[in-house]
């Protein structure tokens, strides 16, 4: 399993963002949250099978949304361990 914290930037406020984010991640079975942040950017909590994480990876840097544009995707890995009771992909308001 495979734990990670994505910052996002660019254009990925009010853009649709989050809701794609989440599709995407239901349809890999992640799990874990999105929100924004006071500076613009999103983040992202995803705990999944590596090879789901990879790919989901991969669909946030080429971005969810067709309104957003993503500049740069910072990768922090966590420790697996840490998810508790996490069993579904939320958007955190």
């Amino acid at each position: 399993m495979r734990y990670v914290k994505m910052t996002v930037h660019g254009l990925v406020q009010g853009v649709g963002f989050r809701y794609m984010a989440k599709y995407r991640a239901d349809a890999l079975h992640i799990s874990g949250t999105v929100k924004n942040l006071a500076d613009g950017s999103v983040q992202i909590f995803a705990y999944g099978k590596k090879e789901d994480i990879d790919r989901y990876i991969d669909v946030i840097k080429s971005s969810p949304s067709p309104a957003a544009t993503v500049d740069e995707v910072i990768i922090d890995e966590l420790d697996p361990s840490e998810v508790k009771n996490q069993q579904s992909f939320q958007v955190i308001y």
